[in-house]
């Protein structure tokens, strides 16, 4: 499976729990897009995510989608916890859209918590227009935005707060790409409420 396909899944996965899964199958150009070799070939798709830490896995995200009509719908929803042995419990069957998010009890709540932290961001417009590189004001920093127009305030916020993670996520960048050295981030001179992505400063040593 390429890394097209791994990433695919987590957005599936956000739309089924942003109950967005019949758009997103079509914006997609219809069910064989996802199906292995078409309906003819494939009858469903199945998942199963394991949740926990290192060392123990303490619950599970089940999902069954079928085809129908050049879309998907969902055949059934399950999640599991382990207590010595796994516990499976059914949420929901063939729905068309699932209302999983809503579920404030049992074991949804737990695999909630972990669901709602599912994203995919597009970072691959790099263009003069791009969200990533036009201004945002500095407070913008609970979340880390999909399209990443708000990556300076975000990343400004863990240099000031969290610097221990801003330094890992730097050093990690070295060792992507060993000409990067730093992010140099500031607020706007003229007004101080807004930062900006700035990709033009000592290019040969700098990322922005």
């Amino acid at each position: 499976m390429g890394k097209s396909n791994f990433i695919s899944i987590f957005s599936l996965v956000r739309n089924i729990y942003e109950k967005n899964l019949v758009n997103f199958v079509l914006k997609k150009g219809g069910a064989d897009n996802f199906l292995y070799f078409g309906k003819s070939h494939t009858q469903n798709i199945y998942f199963d995510f394991y949740f926990g830490d290192q060392n123990e896995e303490t619950n599970r995200f089940i999902v069954t989608l079928e085809e129908t009509q050049d879309s998907l719908y969902i055949r059934s929803i399950d999640t599991a916890f382990f207590n010595g042995q796994w516990h499976k419990h059914n949420y929901e069957k063939n729905k068309i859209e699932s209302q999983f998010s809503d579920i404030n009890k049992g074991q949804a709540y737990y695999v909630n918590d972990r669901l709602k932290e599912f994203d995919v961001y597009h970072f691959h417009d790099t263009s003069d227009s791009s969200p990533i590189k036009g201004k945002c004001n500095i407070d913008d920093n609970n979340f880390l935005k999909r399209d990443g127009s708000n990556i300076a305030a975000f990343l400004y916020f863990l240099k000031k707060k969290h610097p221990n993670y801003f330094l890992r996520i730097e050093k990690t960048i070295q060792t992507i790409a060993p000409f990067f050295e730093k992010f140099v981030l500031a607020p706007n001179k003229l007004n101080e409420n807004q930062i900006q992505w700035n990709g033009e400063k000592r290019l040969s040593r700098h990322i922005f």
